[in-house]
């Protein structure tokens, strides 16, 4: 059966038009805010208003494109951190799943450019710095987070900013509350079982 295509009245730039496409009403009315933000953003900037009319348009839609070129390259590069994730897990290098892991994170903040969210992303990970590196000792926790990445960058992949936001909420609240439970429980069993049963 073949989808119906949706028409959907929006507003941009101060003009009510409709916009058609097989998506559902949500995702139309984002495109529309994402292409008032380029234009808002446009405005403000001096080299804008200092071009010709015939020429704004033109340069409202490269800096759309470039958006959605940098977007599909953060994609890429989440991609590229799960895959050297997931060889690292199967070697057993602890010290290089964390390594992308911490990657993994850097690029999500990194491409919020927002000083608060940067901020508090810090002080979260110094916070859990000290059992980070037994967290990724247990299999479990290794799985789980690589779960986890795997269904923040499928959400941010289909743009389902909602979607995103709690599994990101979710990755968090897992790293900070049942880490340092299980760590501690795995840190103890193998203080009584001898030093190598951490990875068994």
């Amino acid at each position: 059966e073949m989808t119906k295509k949706s028409m959907v009245q929006v507003v941009i730039g101060g003009k009510v038009l409709t916009m058609g496409g097989y998506d559902d009403e949500t995702h139309i009315q984002r495109i529309a805010s994402c292409v008032n933000r380029v234009m808002r953003q446009m405005e403000d900037a001096d080299e804008y208003r200092c071009l010709p009319a015939d020429l704004k348009p033109i340069f409202i839609h490269i800096n759309i494109a470039d958006e959605l070129v940098t977007a599909q390259e953060l994609i890429d590069q989440l991609e590229q951190e799960l895959q050297a994730s997931a060889e690292a897990n199967i070697k057993g290098d602890t010290a290089a799943i964390i390594t992308h892991d911490t990657r993994f994170h850097e690029l999500i903040i990194d491409a919020a450019d927002n000083e608060y969210i940067a901020e508090i992303s810090h002080m979260l990970v110094l916070h859990i710095q000290r059992i980070r590196y037994h967290f990724f000792h247990l299999p479990t926790m290794r799985r789980i987070s690589a779960s986890q990445h795997r269904g923040i960058l499928d959400a941010l992949r289909e743009r389902d900013a909602q979607r995103a936001k709690t599994l990101m909420r979710e990755h968090w609240l897992t790293s900070m509350n049942g880490s340092l439970k299980d760590t501690m429980e795995s840190l103890r069993q193998a203080k009584a079982s001898g030093p190598d049963e951490t990875e068994s």
